[in-house]
């Protein structure tokens, strides 16, 4: 079970004087006393810290569950956390959110209930009225918006929101005044401009249809995913005015988007002639090159994209990818390592600046880039197949293995990490039996070295023996002789 302390343990029963106790306990049993509540005090102690690490490893893992949308496994995680720690907004409100996104709407507005009780956000007034306006309780929608409103009054979306729900509640005048205030805290918000006007329409008679709110519509309408529309209004525009070089950009937008490049190409191109330093249209360019695979181009025109707007984040990623092609590969690292610096949390920019580096046979960077990736994502499978295939080639079999296999726990579909891992376990087994052949081999040498030196010991040793035997022999029979002359000479035969 859980443990539901989650407050620091109260230690001031240490501090209390023996003088007060000692009238009614003899000092040792107050000794004893004490001891057991400094260890009761320590496990107390240990238990808050031990809470700590389980709520943060919870929002944690939480949240990555939530990246990846897999609310209903981020939900039971949070409502871990908040078992734990009842007070923590966070997990409150990431678990509203979940459910927000679940469907589950009622229970979703309750919970946002329970955040808003933690800590009183604008945020947390806002989902909670689009969670509102999702079942269509429009009166209580814009009491939770209009109390974000009185926490942050300059989000434009909260405005524009507000008059959305004024309009359904029938109450115009006030609509109009709701957008023309999203509209005044933020100029691009296309929507609110067309929205608002569209309004106004009935109520203050025909409007002017200008180019900027024609652009405005046409904007919507492509993020809105309706092309055509967006299509009619850029060329109202072109009609009235032909060297509006925005239309000429968005014009090819549209046209990229529905691949038909060469005439976007033809746009962007007359978008830079009327303003050379829209960096848009170089980037809308760039990338119609590039699907096009002309990506000395392509290369070309994001270059000056990104000198035009240094922080264009997309232009850099991209005219890394197109120096990736063009096998540029310092310039491909530059352009990569701008994006990361720009987006540090998107770990595409630093996995292809690992594929920059192996391309290279630098492995050692390479690896440095793909564990990135991997520090923010640590289930990223591209960078963990890479990382494997760098330790095949560095004849890392044993590391390779290692991460192949995690590849397959993450993924049992996976065949060819499959086959990489069976190919790895059948080389290593091969491995293993080689060496255990070299080693039986090694002994046996070994055996047949110790048994040949043994027999020439004993060979030496026969030698020595069958010496000292001819030497024993002819001592005695040199004795012998000896002896006889002795006796000859003894006896008058000499």
């Amino acid at each position: 079970m859980m443990q539901l302390f989650v407050q620091p343990p109260d230690l001031t029963i240490t501090q209390l004087s023996s003088s007060e106790l000692i009238s009614d306990l003899s000092h040792k049993v107050f000794k004893e006393l004490f001891e057991v509540l400094l260890e009761v005090a320590k496990q107390d102690f240990l238990t808050w810290i031990e809470n700590i690490k389980r709520v943060r490893e919870g929002t944690k893992q939480g949240k990555a569950l939530f990246d990846l949308e897999e609310y209903q496994e981020a939900t039971e995680i949070f409502r871990e956390v908040i078992i734990i720690e009842p007070k923590h907004y966070e997990a409150w409100f990431m678990r509203s959110l979940c459910l927000l996104l679940l469907g589950e709407l009622q229970q979703s507005i309750r919970s946002f209930d329970q955040t808003i009780n933690r800590k009183e956000t604008y945020q947390a007034h806002h989902y909670k009225a689009i969670a509102q306006i999702l079942i269509q309780d429009f009166d209580s929608a814009l009491e939770s918006l209009e109390k974000a409103i009185q926490l942050n009054p300059d989000i434009s979306e909260l405005w524009f929101n507000k008059a959305r729900i004024l309009e359904k509640l029938n109450k115009y005048a006030e609509a109009i005044d709701a957008y023309d205030q999203a509209v005044t805290i933020k100029p691009a918000n296309h929507q609110a401009v067309i929205y608002g006007d569209i309004l106004k329409n009935p109520l203050q008679g025909c409007f002017e249809e200008t180019t900027e709110i024609l652009i405005g519509k046409a904007s919507v309408m492509i993020e809105k995913l309706r092309y055509e529309e967006a299509t009619a209004y850029i060329n109202r525009v072109i009609e009235i005015n032909a060297e509006n070089a925005e239309a000429w950009s968005l014009r090819g937008d549209v046209l990229r988007w529905n691949f038909d490049h060469q005439d976007a190409i033809y746009s962007y191109q007359r978008a830079i002639e009327i303003n050379i330093e829209l960096s848009q249209s170089h980037y809308g360019m760039g990338m119609s090159f590039y699907h096009l695979k002309r990506y000395g181009l392509a290369y070309k025109a994001l270059k000056e994209a990104v000198n035009l707007a240094n922080d264009f984040s997309d232009a850099f990623f991209n005219l890394g990818m197109a120096s990736y092609q063009l096998k540029y590969w310092d310039k491909a690292n530059e352009a990569f390592t701008r994006f990361c610096e720009l987006n540090p949390s998107d770990v595409k920019g630093f996995l292809y600046r690992g594929h920059t580096y192996r391309k290279r046979r630098d492995y050692s960077n390479a690896l440095s880039a793909y564990q990135e990736v991997l520090s923010r994502d640590s289930k990223n499978l591209q960078a963990l197949t890479c990382i494997g295939n760098i330790y095949v080639t560095l004849g890392n079999e044993y590391q390779a293995l290692e991460v192949y296999s995690e590849v397959v726990d993450l993924n049992p579909n996976d065949q060819s990490a499959q086959s990489k891992v069976w190919d790895l376990k059948r080389s290593l087994e091969l491995r293993r039996l080689e060496h255990e052949r070299q080693l039986e081999y090694q002994r046996e040498r070994e055996k047949q070295e110790i048994e040949r030196q043994e027999r020439e010991r004993l060979e030496m040793k026969n030698r020595q023996q069958q010496l000292e035997e001819r030497r024993r022999e002819k001592e005695l029979r040199e004795m012998f002789e000896y002896r006889a002359r002795q006796k000859r000479k003894w006896f008058g035969l000499f």
